[in-house]
């Protein structure tokens, strides 16, 4: 989803959240929440902050302003065989030691496998992506008056939505 329909109120359901300390900004995240699943699409913090709490922070306030429902967070695969691997797995690590575990759903988007992490209770695959078709339909009627259903990835696609595994991965 990009970000500058996040940026402009274009998608129902979603909220960006820009978080400052004494005026300096750190970082922001942006979430689209349906029904009892709230999904963290973009969260970062200022390079030269992290390491720092600011991180540890956000996902914290992120779990009080959507009490009782699951988080889920969409991150690349660290893959070995990629350069950004030591920061994939980083990420990983930083969401593994905030409690979220990997949930089994995935996709794939130019070639790169993301996984999806999940806090505060299970996600099967099959709700992750009936999250993501109720969404393409409220965003679809929102948006034409019609409603088209979320097409998944056909064989050999490079850029589109996959669920579950691939090469033996989750």
């Amino acid at each position: 989803m990009p970000f500058s329909m996040i940026q402009t109120g274009a998608v129902p359901g979603s909220e960006l959240i820009i978080y400052s300390v004494k005026g300096e900004f750190v970082g922001f995240a942006a979430v689209l929440t349906q029904g009892d699943l709230t999904n963290i699409l973009y969260f970062a913090v200022v390079k030269e902050l992290r390491g720092r709490g600011f991180g540890s922070a956000i996902l914290v306030d992120l779990r009080q302003r959507y009490l009782g429902k699951l988080l889920a967070a969409d991150i690349e695969l660290p893959d070995k065989q990629t350069r950004k691997y030591q920061e994939r797995l980083l990420r990983k690590d930083f969401f593994q030691n905030h409690s979220y575990q990997e949930s089994g759903a995935g996709w794939h988007f130019k070639g790169t496998n993301h996984i999806v992490m999940v806090h505060g209770g299970n996600l099967t695959r099959e709700t992750y992506w009936a999250f993501w078709d109720a969404f393409y339909v409220s965003w679809e009627k929102n948006r034409s008056g019609k409603v088209r259903k979320m097409e998944k990835c056909r064989e050999g696609e490079e850029n589109c939505l996959l669920a579950g595994k691939q090469e033996g991965r989750e």
